[in-house]
């Protein structure tokens, strides 16, 4: 798996992780930032990458210019993986990566998100996933790319701009709603 556009185009993303790992197939991918272009300004953003996996879209979005991403995967492989990809790429990179080893929701309520607010949340957690009401009640971020095998209902802190279906992926793009 490669990155595929922007400054880190072409660099390998290490894939050694579990088999639980799903990753985001690579046309999904360019469907998600080609729909991102017109709609959020990645360059310079705070990007957190939730069920982060191989972290193919916390990389993309790094390569793209954003300033900093932090990756969460519960999966120490998956953990493992990323750390690698991440120190592979800093290297050449101005963007800052944290890799974070630990369970969503810990990492979101740990996290000191009032002074420093994510511009950009990347949530693709196992399909099987249902804690959905949970996740947004917590507003990972200003701007939310939702990936899952169905549509998922809607929540009074996001509102959803666009909704797009590729196969058996559903990809939601939602805002945070005003308080």
């Amino acid at each position: 798996m490669r990155i595929q556009s922007g400054s880190s185009k072409g660099k390998a993303i290490s894939t050694k992780v579990s088999e639980k790992t799903r990753p985001t197939t690579a046309r999904v991918r360019k469907a998600i930032f080609d729909t991102l272009f017109g709609k959020f300004e990645i360059a310079n953003a705070s990007v957190l990458d939730l069920f982060a996996g191989t972290g193919s879209l916390g990389f993309e979005a790094a390569s793209r210019g954003a300033a900093e991403v932090d990756l969460v995967d519960i999966d120490r492989m998956a953990a493992n993986a990323l750390l690698r990809t991440a120190t592979s790429l800093e290297e050449k990179s101005s963007c800052k990566f944290r890799v974070w080893n630990q369970n969503a929701f810990i990492y979101l309520r740990n996290a000191n998100r009032v002074d420093h607010p994510v511009d950009l949340a990347f949530c693709d957690p196992p399909y099987l996933f249902s804690e959905w009401d949970d996740l947004f009640s917590l507003r990972p971020g200003r701007f939310l790319v939702v990936e899952s095998n169905r549509q998922i209902a809607q929540h009074p802190n996001y509102n959803e701009v666009t909704l797009k279906v590729y196969g058996d992926t559903y990809v939601s793009f939602r805002t945070l709603a005003q308080s």
